[in-house]
C-alpha cells in the first residue's frame, strides 16, 4: 500500500485527515465516494467536539 491509500483508511475509520494529501483523500471520501463528512475547523485550527458530534451525527442519521 502506498501513503496516500494508508492516509484514506485512517480517515475512513475515524482519522481527521489534515496533512499532505489528506485534504485531498477527503474530498474523495466525503464528495466522491459519499461515505463520510469533512469537519470544520474553527478560527484556531482545532476540531472541537461538538463539530465530531455533528459529524458522527451526519453519518449516522442523515
Amino acid at each position: 500500500m502506498n501513503a496516500s491509500w494508508n492516509s484514506t483508511i485512517e480517515a475512513l475509520s475515524l482519522a481527521v485527515p489534515q496533512w499532505t494529501d489528506q485534504p485531498m483523500d477527503a474530498k474523495f471520501v466525503e464528495d466522491v465516494w459519499k461515505v463520510g463528512v469533512r469537519v470544520r475547523v474553527d478560527e484556531e485550527g482545532i476540531v472541537g467536539r461538538d463539530e465530531i458530534e455533528r459529524c458522527i451525527r451526519e453519518v449516522m442519521e442523515g
